[in-house]
């Protein structure tokens, strides 16, 4: 093996570390997130830790160096993954639609003006109207005033306020009959998972609005170059490292439930499915596994590109997935993240389901 330098170690080391934890984050979908809530963490970084091992592999290959073996050997172990990561495009879906579903976490339409400098909230509605979706969910739903929400027709609704005085929640609605609605219930204060049966010309499918345990992440804590910023005397980023791992363990100590209670609700089912949402998680987590089951993520069959669905700087985060009966083909799928509407990103899918 050809020798390196201090620095070339330092790099060596790094590999390994960053290897190592790219190697644990393999085995985290496997974990109840109840038994070691924050390990459950690395399920969100698991997409940047495959780019920095990508890194390395070209970093050592640069450097003609047989060192780019464990990188790429970890990497080859993870394989499994990549469809869940990253998607080239594909052209070649058919089939007519029958059923058209859009998930989005609105961020109550932007009520406290997070997003400045244009109207996010009828953004929200045009995009609705200018898609028209057969079934949409929104997430973080806040009841607007009589008159002021236009998202085009539909006959048929069902809303759920965890939160007193209908504040907060979400809503579902649809183009086809609903002939049976309700609430699956989980161990949260603000968050939770509704559907609603939906009778499409004879037959009826049960879909699901999922909004699992929220992080409560704030923006700052996002910003990871302020929030680990040793140079500001007035930042405490020992007290920033606590609050945000605390309340990381938390949500993550009740997604495991939350996904446990959802599973075992959709196994109930007496028709066939569809479950979209903000699950809070990545694709390489408990929650999504288990939710997830025998359903196809549309994603999967006809996403493009990372998939991105939560604005996040550093690297791209697919959080809001949509699942389905894997009797239903896949013909249509986008996420719309060109523009920002709220700190996520709408989904969209189309589905034949004869």
């Amino acid at each position: 093996m050809v020798k390196i330098g201090f620095f070339g170690k330092i790099m060596y080391f790094l590999n390994i570390f960053f290897g190592v934890l790219l190697i644990i984050s393999y085995i985290v979908p496997h974990i109840h997130p109840g038994s070691v809530p924050f390990i459950s963490a690395l399920s969100l970084l698991m997409p940047l830790l495959m780019i920095i091992n990508i890194l390395f592999v070209l970093y050592w290959i640069i450097r003609v160096n047989i060192r780019f073996v464990f990188s790429l050997v970890v990497l080859f172990l993870g394989i499994n993954h990549i469809d869940s990561f990253f998607r080239w495009p594909n052209s070649q879906m058919v089939g007519s639609e029958d059923l058209s579903v859009m998930t989005f976490n609105v961020r109550m339409f932007n009520a406290f003006n997070w997003i400045k400098g244009y109207n996010a909230g009828e953004e929200i509605f045009k995009l609705v109207k200018d898609e028209k979706p057969d079934v949409i969910a929104f997430q973080e739903f806040h009841k607007m005033k009589k008159g002021n929400m236009d998202i085009g027709e539909y006959a048929y609704n069902h809303k759920y306020f965890p939160i007193k005085d209908d504040y907060w929640g979400q809503a579902m609605y649809s183009k086809y009959p609903i002939v049976g609605k309700g609430v699956v219930s989980l161990d949260s204060k603000a968050n939770s998972v509704i559907y609603i049966d939906i009778d499409i010309n004879g037959k009826v499918v049960r879909v699901y609005s999922v909004h699992l345990e929220t992080l409560r992440l704030k923006s700052k804590d996002l910003a990871l170059d302020k929030t680990l910023d040793f140079s500001d005397e007035k930042n405490d980023v020992e007290n920033n490292i606590k609050s945000i791992a605390q309340r990381i363990d938390i949500g993550f100590g009740r997604h495991g439930k939350q996904a446990d209670a959802l599973r075992e609700h959709i196994d109930k089912s007496p028709y066939p499915v569809v479950v979209m949402g903000d699950f809070n998680s990545s694709a390489f987590s408990y929650e999504y596994r288990v939710v997830k089951g025998n359903l196809v993520d549309a994603f999967e069959v006809s996403g493009s590109g990372f998939g991105r669905t939560f604005d996040f700087a550093f690297f791209p985060l697919r959080i809001d997935f949509i699942f389905a009966d894997p009797n239903f083909r896949v013909v249509s799928f986008n996420t719309f993240n060109k523009r920002k509407l709220s700190d996520h990103f709408a989904v969209k899918a189309g589905y034949n389901i004869k």
